[in-house]
């Protein structure tokens, strides 16, 4: 573990936003070094749109929240709009988020050793303005764009980040390759899952799904644009006996499920709380449009295997690995058919196998591969 460091993180999610890889490095190596967690910035346009996010952004930007004696959540200020499309406007949004960190660690004696944690490449400039001495990329997600202009500004800033930062890592195979070509020091590190949250004694029911009638199809994460949504609605047309359970916050406009009397939205829940939903689910699903995530590594697929779920994914990239004990549809229609064998297999064997997985693509092992790589540029 690299130890005494000032460790800034440019995580893709808010500190309380579904736990996934970010909280996860960030917790673990606030045991050794002070951690900034720098949330998400939002564009003026974006908050204009949303007053009560706007109201918040613009009056408590700073270092909001100490989680423990290290680590510290850091909010920016508003940003320009179109950072993601012209450089000039993303150079002058860099400088202030970097104007913010400066400020926010003014009295940390750590600086000198500064480690700059980037999970999307629109923060490449602020390599250059920091000056950190490791600068690490970890690529953690794809990102497209409708316009043409900012995909290609984007691809570039991914390429020249791949290409300058002293280490990467990246949780999709994909993307792992195309680094190879820009630097020598890139590393596949997938996600993990956290044994001590998942594997409990005990898992009382939520009160929210005690009265929802079985099977029971679950899914855990944010309700987004990866969703294929038009899959859900089929599973529902054509499986009348299934009630569908989507835990997590809704990000994009699902108002054709809100009313469905066989879905249920139940929000964002504590990290904690996780594995009592997915406890209940008779199967666990991964209906994402596979064009938009081919470069994902879902970080629920672990802790659903982790508690024996059976799993059923679309055909993406980072689950055909995984073939042997997810059930992975390469339509529509083959989806909804492995659902019910799903259901019918009821195989302990299998159930055990899954749960064999789940314990060799552990956070512990992820963080020792990861920590052993840092050690070398310390």
């Amino acid at each position: 573990m690299i130890k005494d460091h000032l460790i800034v993180f440019f995580p893709l999610v808010d500190w309380d936003a579904p736990w996934q890889r970010y909280q996860h490095l960030a917790k673990v190596f606030s045991r050794h070094n002070r951690v900034i967690y720098c949330e998400p910035p939002h564009s003026i346009g974006y908050l204009v749109r949303r007053i009560a996010t706007l109201r918040k952004k613009v009056t408590r930007f700073g270092l909001k929240k100490r989680v423990n004696e290290n680590l510290f959540v850091l909010q920016p200020p508003p940003i320009l709009p179109l950072g993601t499309a012209s450089h000039i406007v993303n150079c002058i949004n860099q400088f202030i988020i970097s104007w913010i960190v400066r400020i926010s660690t003014r009295g940390f004696d750590e600086r000198r050793k500064l480690c700059l944690w980037i999970s999307d490449a629109i923060h490449y400039p602020l390599i250059q303005r920091l000056k950190p001495k490791i600068s690490v990329y970890d690529c953690t997600d794809a990102f497209f764009f409708r316009d043409s202009r900012r995909q290609a500004y984007h691809d570039q800033l991914r390429h020249r980040t791949m290409r300058d930062s002293s280490i990467s890592f990246f949780t999709s195979r994909l993307y792992f390759e195309e680094g190879r070509r820009y630097s020598d020091n890139c590393h596949y590190v997938p996600n993990g899952v956290d044994i001590g949250n998942f594997r409990k004694r005990h898992y009382p029911v939520p009160e929210e799904m005690t009265d929802i009638r079985r099977p029971i199809l679950g899914f855990v994460g944010s309700l987004d644009s990866r969703i294929d949504l038009e899959l859900i609605k089929e599973i529902l047309r054509t499986r009348e006996d299934v009630s569908l359970v989507f835990v997590g916050p809704v990000i994009e406009d699902s108002c054709e499920l809100d009313f469905h009397d066989r879905v249920f939205l139940l929000g964002k829940k504590s990290f904690r709380e996780i594995p009592y939903f997915i406890k209940q689910f008779d199967v666990a699903l991964i209906p994402y449009i596979p064009e938009r995530a081919q470069a994902v590594y879902p970080v629920k697929l672990h802790e659903y295997l982790i508690l024996g779920k059976p799993v059923v994914s679309t055909n993406i990239n980072e689950i055909t690995q995984f073939s042997e004990i997810v059930y992975v549809a390469d339509n529509r229609y083959e989806f909804i058919e492995k659902i019910q064998l799903a259901l019918d297999n009821h195989d302990r064997d299998r159930e055990g196998k899954r749960i064999q997985t789940a314990l060799k693509n552990t956070w512990t092992d992820r963080l020792k591969k990861i920590n052993r790589q840092l050690r070398k540029l310390a």
